[in-house]
């Protein structure tokens, strides 16, 4: 997913691995993803 990311233009790609958590690591990723969402809105803001 990330190689076609990268791919199709999106340099701001990351890819995180949770290990143990399985296929959906819905609790754990939360703060994950609210981290990435302010990152990349800098990004785009500036």
């Amino acid at each position: 997913m990330m190689r076609m990311m990268l791919v199709a233009g999106h340099q701001h790609t990351r890819l995180f691995e949770l290990d143990g958590h399985g296929h959906a690591p819905k609790e754990p990723a939360y703060p994950l993803i609210s981290k990435e969402a302010k990152r990349i809105l800098e990004i785009i803001e500036n």
